[in-house]
């Protein structure tokens, strides 16, 4: 083969190869594998890529699970963030909203789980420990049909829900450190939620409660998380948890007992678990524990 040949031969192997490495850049790679990349990142990393260049500047607003998690950004900064992000999505369906912070306020909270209401979140988690104020349960969310996951966290404070509450596919509701502070709100927040699978109530009390009955009647999973620290019994906390176990199949339970627990019709339940340390001020003996 002679030498023009073999340089030919040559410049057709280097363009082969340099359109290989091109195929292979990012800025060749379609939209949805470039937005699909994005969804591996942290969500706040995600938005920062729209400083790259004019292409990414918006390609990151139809990621549907929002993140955010205030750090080291004072609260009026992170909630200017969040709704400059919020207003650059517009409408986009939120799969996901989860809010981790430090305010104090609660009208501001309403304001943004009511935009998250707006584009039909699925999953609302919201971490509210530094809210020094009885915390209602988020008004743009109470008939909310699209929602099927709530967690909500607060600072030993009441929990708050209208009479009228009705989320039709609610399957999984997680409460920490809230207070139930009236028979007749507790009784609706589960009666609003009939399709109901997953109940986890963690380091919540019961104040003003003297029976908790009628849970969800499609109720699978029921985890209660007593709190393991002291506290002084109060009479006018819950003294007897009714569970109609129908469809009932996991049930655990941690903490001091400050409940008698009865299940009825439990044919289905699969696994149970009790353990923990009975407070000296509400002393009862597991036998007295019905289950």
């Amino acid at each position: 083969m002679g030498v023009t040949c073999l340089r030919r031969e040559a410049k057709l192997l280097q363009q082969d190869m340099n359109r290989s490495f091109r195929i292979g850049s990012l800025s060749e790679l379609d939209d949805d594998v470039l937005l699909h990349i994005l969804s591996f990142l942290p969500f706040k990393e995600a938005i920062q890529t729209s400083i790259l260049c004019k292409r990414w500047q918006y390609l990151w607003t139809p990621i549907s699970i929002l993140d955010f998690t205030q750090t080291t950004e004072s609260a009026e900064d992170f909630m200017n963030f969040i709704g400059r992000t919020l207003s650059l999505r517009g409408s986009s369906k939120i799969a996901k909203f989860k809010l981790v912070g430090r305010m104090n306020a609660l009208l501001p909270v309403e304001a943004l789980v009511s935009v998250a209401a707006r584009c039909n979140v699925e999953d609302c988690e919201l971490h509210l420990k530094h809210l020094e104020v009885p915390l209602f349960f988020p008004h743009s969310l109470h008939n909310l049909a699209t929602l099927t996951h709530v967690h909500i966290e607060r600072a030993h404070q009441r929990l708050i829900v209208h009479p009228s509450i009705c989320l039709p596919n609610l399957k999984t509701l997680k409460l920490c450190d809230a207070v139930f502070f009236e028979e007749q709100l507790t009784q609706a927040l589960f009666s609003g939620c009939p399709v109901l699978e997953t109940l986890h109530a963690e380091d919540c009390f019961w104040e003003g409660v003297t029976t908790v009955s009628k849970p969800p009647a499609k109720l699978q999973r029921l985890i209660i998380d007593e709190p393991m620290y002291q506290n002084p019994y109060n009479p006018v906390v819950a003294d007897e948890f009714v569970i109609h176990g129908d469809g009932l199949r996991q049930f655990n339970s941690t903490g001091h007992f400050y409940f008698d627990y009865r299940i009825l019709n439990s044919a289905l339940l699969e696994e149970l678990t009790v353990e923990g340390n009975l407070p000296n001020t509400h002393r009862r003996s597991v036998s007295e524990c019905r289950f």
